[in-house]
Parts: structure tokens; sequence; C-alpha cells
């Protein structure tokens, strides 16, 4: 439940291997002892490097905060957090005050209604786009994946203007009810994850990222105690292999992939592959039947119109 020291993750990993069987727990450890490691290692070169973004700061943040080991380079980083957010809110106070003096000498301001656009930076080693958020490439400096806390090796960040536009969810009685709500403003890009049925990545806790089927809670309102457990920014899963319901954060979901596996280090325990075998089997057998429902309406269309210009060559005979 709490975070532990790599060393005693360490050593109670050397404990599992000597019993030499392999068990779901010594995949958990090995999982969090590999993941510990490439963090520290990427956090290490993003605090060294010359230019530091608060875009990558909070997405290693946030990674950190699935790794259950306790990582010094945390601290730091929520230093330089907490220092950028300092200068921003300076920033944003004199803007205000010189929008109120332009405003009482009777100037317009025409720039102050106008958002703060979103920065990009493209890497000098891999020449993939990053996003920078307010942030801005300072001059005659370079910029590399790691600025951001990325590896080259990752994909390019998607942008497109109208998947990024984001609207309030409209439950149509199937796709969240009362809890619909929790979708509001989500991009519309990410919404199909969180349909019923979606076929998804999910982590729950500290657990690694496992193969789930995203869950309607609407059919569980009987189950008090599940309900119970709901936060606002959650979706319920059913994890394949366990049979477990969980909620989890929307956050921590991605689109389910056979031979993707999105944990910063693989997984290689038996359940693992058996849990991806079955959502893999479970993504064929949808794909055969969508298909299949697609090949009936072809041939439907196809028999209603040789129907048709029967219909139309007799008329005209007649």
């Amino acid at each position: 439940e709490d975070k532990v020291s790599a060393e005693a993750l360490g050593a109670l990993l050397e404990e599992y291997k000597e019993l030499k069987v392999e068990a779901e727990e010594e995949g958990l450890l090995e999982f969090h002892v590999e993941s510990g490691k490439a963090w520290r290692e990427r956090a290490g070169e993003m605090l060294g490097a010359e230019a530091v973004f608060l875009l990558g700061l909070k997405g290693m943040l946030r990674e950190a905060d699935r790794i259950a080991m306790e990582l010094p380079e945390v601290e730091v980083i929520e230093g330089k957090i907490e220092e950028r957010q300092r200068d921003k809110r300076a920033k944003e106070e004199e803007a205000t005050r010189r929008r109120q003096e332009k405003k009482a000498a009777g100037k317009d301001d025409e720039e102050s209604s106008e958002e703060e656009p979103e920065n990009w930076a493209c890497c000098d080693g891999c020449e993939k786009w990053r996003r920078l958020g307010s942030d801005q490439l300072p001059q005659g400096k370079g910029f590399f994946c790691l600025n951001v806390g990325k590896s080259c090796d990752e994909a390019e960040d998607p942008w497109d203007e109208e998947e990024e536009m984001t609207a309030r969810y409209e439950s149509d009685g199937k796709t969240g009810g009362d809890l619909a709500d929790d979708l509001d403003d989500i991009p519309l890009s990410e919404r199909k994850l969180f349909l019923p049925g979606a076929l998804v990545f999910a982590q729950f806790a500290y657990y690694p990222f496992w193969p789930a089927v995203v869950r309607d809670p609407e059919r569980h309102k009987g189950d008090a105690q599940l309900m119970m457990m709901h936060k606002k920014g959650q979706v319920l899963v059913e994890f394949f292999g366990t049979k477990n319901f969980s909620w989890v954060d929307r956050r921590k979901t991605v689109p389910f992939n056979p031979n993707v596996d999105p944990n910063p280090k693989p997984v290689k325990n038996q359940s693992f592959r058996k849990a991806v075998a079955a959502a893999a089997a479970a993504k064929t057998q949808r794909e055969a039947k969508a298909s299949k429902k697609q090949d009936r309406i072809k041939k439907e269309g196809k028999k209603e119109g040789s129907e048709g210009k029967k219909k139309k060559g007799k008329a005209s005979s007649s």
C-alpha cells in the first residue's frame, strides 16, 4: 500500500527467485524494480538537461505515482514544479496589473482576451514533435525528447484540431447514465476508450497495466459496495484473467493492442500473458463478427439493388 525502498523491493524479489516458482507477486515485484530503475535514469537525464519543461516534470510525477518504490528525484521534481508555478502566477499577476492599468488609462488591450497558445518543439535527435504546453524553447539551446521526460522511441505527440475539441458527454442510456458527468470535457479521440465493451489496458493502484474490458456501471447499480467505491473521473473495468471489477482513473487506460505492452518494462509472468491472449481472442472474435455483419449488409444491399432493376425492367417492358 505504501512505497518502499529499492533495497527492500530487491531483497523480496530475490527471495521469490530462490523459490524457483513463477508467482504473480514475483512478476509484480520485478515490474516495480525495473520500472523504478528506468524512471530514475530518465529523471536524471531530464533534470540534468539545460532546458526543463513544466509539462515534462508533471508527466514524470504522474508516472512516479504508479511505481511502488521510493524515488528520491520526486522531491526535486516537486520543488521545480512549485518554483515554475510560482513564476507562472507572478507573470499572470503582472499581466493582470498591466491590463488594469491600461483599462484605467482608457486603452484597449486587444491581446488580453486571446488564449495563450500551446508551444511545440522538434527533437534534434529523432525529429519528432513534442508538446511544451505554455513553456517556450530557450533561444540558442537544443531540444531533445528527454527534456519532457520522454524517449525518442515513443511515438510523436498526436495533434488533430477536430479530434482534440471537447464537448459535453451526453448519455444515450447505454454509455454511463448518471455517471456520464465524469466524462465531460474529454477529447473526442479518447471517448471511445470509456464506452462499455471497449478493450483497454488499465492500471489499478500499483499494479502494472493489465488487459481489461470497460463495463457499464448502470448494470451494476445493485452492487452497493462497488458503487460506493466510485470516484469522479473513474471508469469501471473487468480485468481479463482475474475477472475482478475495479474502478480505475480514466487517465490510466490506453487502447488495447496485443502487440504493445504499455508498461515501462514488459511484464513477463504467465498470468499477464494469459490475460493478453484472452483479450486478443475477444478482439479477434469481435472483428470477425463485425466483418460478417458488414458482408451481410453488402449482400442485402446488392440483393435489393438487383430486385429493383428487375422490377424496373418489367415495368418498362409492360
